[in-house]
């Protein structure tokens, strides 16, 4: 079931770009040929199969390719994508929504812009590429754009939603959603230990990490005895790791690291992977996130939600009306 979000704009390359590569216009088929028939109109199989090719070779100049589930998956759900397509053009066709030239040469414009097709051989080759005449490529842009006014008079005004109904999603949900737990920011020296090392090895290791911390204790910089002696990669930036939450530490070292202030080292920690001595250098208490600062997020969500279920009962209710029978 399609979706229409953001400005016309955006929705016009995204029609454009799905009518011009994967639909065409109406063909008389055998019911060999046929994927289905909407009220009379035929969807041929070849325009199923002409997405699929688009979408494997898409999916190819990505680097992976296309499971034959997958590919099965697919050509149902474009089938009910073209026959969703037809309904809506003939409901547009019905109340006589009109576009105009300019809208279409607008559309083409970002057609071109979204392929980066730069010249005319470009567009000319392109065209050939998916057995589009140029007459061909304006009828089904004009097509798409009559789908975009329907959906923009009958299912865009119910996908609105109103500041109350933000504010009420955003308090509603303030502690699980919009919420940022305590975190600090830390520092490390590491000294790996290593598999299976003696117990002489590992008190050597631990004694070596401790002077460094004595050192450090009586005015040395961390950041520059990280440089020198730490074996994480963390080390060429001083042995800065970042903002972590307690979620986000490993057990052995959470319990410490969220007990210290900032500015303060830890003693010699031990984990399964070595010794570590840690230095709080920064703490955020826990913060809400002020509305103002998620409104359009929480508006676009609602929207999004309420957009879905609009559409899906206009669909619904031209698939009511329709005579639709499938060969595929």
């Amino acid at each position: 079931m399609p979706r229409i979000r953001g400005s016309a704009l955006r929705l016009w390359i995204a029609a454009v770009v799905a009518v011009s590569l994967l639909f065409g216009g109406h063909l008389a088929a055998r019911e060999e040929t046929r994927a289905a028939v909407v009220d009379g109109v035929t969807i041929p199989k070849a325009k199923v199969e002409t997405a699929i090719r688009f979408y494997k070779m898409a999916a190819a100049s990505s680097g992976r390719g296309v499971s034959p589930g997958e590919e099965s998956k697919m050509r149902e759900e474009m089938l009910e994508r073209l026959i969703v397509d037809q309904l809506l053009y003939a409901e547009a066709s019905r109340r006589k929504i009109k576009v105009s030239g300019k809208e279409i040469d607008k559309a083409l414009v970002e057609f071109k812009k979204r392929y980066r097709i730069k010249s005319e051989k470009e567009f000319k080759s392109l065209l050939k590429r998916i057995h589009k005449s140029p007459k061909a490529l304006r009828e089904d842009t004009r097509r798409q754009l009559m789908r975009y006014k329907l959906l923009s008079n009958k299912v865009a005004p119910k996908a609105k939603v109103s500041d109350k109904e933000a504010e009420k999603f955003y308090r509603d949900n303030v502690k699980k959603l919009f919420t940022s737990p305590k975190k600090v920011r830390i520092s490390q020296i590491f000294m790996v230990l290593p598999r299976g090392g003696k117990y002489q090895e590992k008190k050597r290791i631990k004694s070596e990490l401790e002077n460094i911390r004595r050192q450090i204790s009586r005015g040395r910089s961390f950041a520059k005895m990280a440089k020198r002696y730490s074996q994480d990669p963390s080390a060429k930036e001083g042995g800065d790791l970042g903002y972590f939450t307690e979620k986000e530490l490993s057990r052995e070292l959470t319990s410490v690291v969220f007990s210290m202030n900032k500015g303060e080292m830890s003693r010699v920690l031990e984990t399964s992977r070595g010794y570590h001595l840690i230095k709080v250098t920064d703490l955020q208490k826990p913060r809400t996130i002020p509305f103002k600062e998620v409104k359009v997020q929480v508006k676009r969500h609602l929207g999004a939600g309420k957009w879905s279920k609009a559409m899906s009962s206009f669909l619904k209710g031209l698939m009511a009306k329709a005579k639709i029978k499938r060969f595929m």
